[in-house]
């Protein structure tokens, strides 16, 4: 007679890339700010490295680590994307990206060490990205002062409410014309912080499902 597999899980030794946008203060008692972009689905780090070098100061380091899950576009040559996670096996999937993007924090502090100020920390997830940036934010070792999400929502297995301290600079971003966030759906996040007692803070801009430009240095000069 037949029997079911038995599904088991172990642990194994991974490879992780992640990029530096650049920046990196000049004096150790100075002022500092740490961004962490997570990209969304199919995107490849070095692409949004490149895209965001321009946020980069002297003051300013940016970080863009890369999903864990790369994959080719189309077909089985070609471009090729990361992804953070899929449904499948999705509890392990979470718990090796957060150690990993931990992993990226401790060093980039360690590389931080002579700095006699702790930077303040920027969290921006797009898409995907917003998803694995709240994870990692309620079960991971980053505590920013500030969580940008850019067409991307909350998911449901975070609880902002009994995490209310960790998500109390929760921001969202939006293009006016993203197909993925309708206005319906801005308005069930936006209920859904209100009821956990946070503040409602939301931005759009003009274009669609992507990072811009314009919006980006708008962020960065707040």
């Amino acid at each position: 007679m037949a029997t079911e597999p038995r599904e088991r899980m172990i642990e194994v030794r991974r490879t992780a890339r992640w990029y530096d946008a650049g920046g990196a203060p000049h004096e150790a008692d100075e002022d500092w700010e740490l961004w962490y972009v997570l990209h969304g689905y199919g995107e490849r780090a070095s692409a949004v490295a490149k895209k965001l070098a321009f946020l980069a100061t002297p003051a300013r380091r940016v970080v863009v680590p890369e999903a864990l899950s790369r994959f080719y576009l189309r077909g089985t040559a070609g471009d090729v994307g990361a992804s953070w996670m899929t449904r499948e096996a999705r509890e392990g999937e979470i718990e090796d990206y957060v150690a990993y993007l931990d992993r990226v924090h401790a060093t980039v502090l360690a590389e931080s060490a002579d700095r006699t100020r702790a930077p303040r920390v920027t969290v921006l997830g797009f898409s995907q990205g917003a998803a694995t940036a709240c994870r990692w934010i309620a079960y991971g070792d980053v505590v920013p002062e500030r969580l940008v999400l850019w067409g991307g929502a909350v998911p449901p297995d975070v609880d902002i409410e009994g995490d209310r301290d960790d998500f109390a600079r929760l921001e969202y971003v939006n293009g006016d014309a993203d197909p993925y966030v309708t206005g319906a759906r801005i308005e069930e996040e936006r209920a859904r912080v209100l009821a956990a007692g946070l503040e409602w803070r939301a931005r759009t801009f003009a274009g669609g499902h992507a990072l811009d430009e314009d919006a980006l240095r708008m962020l960065a000069s707040r």
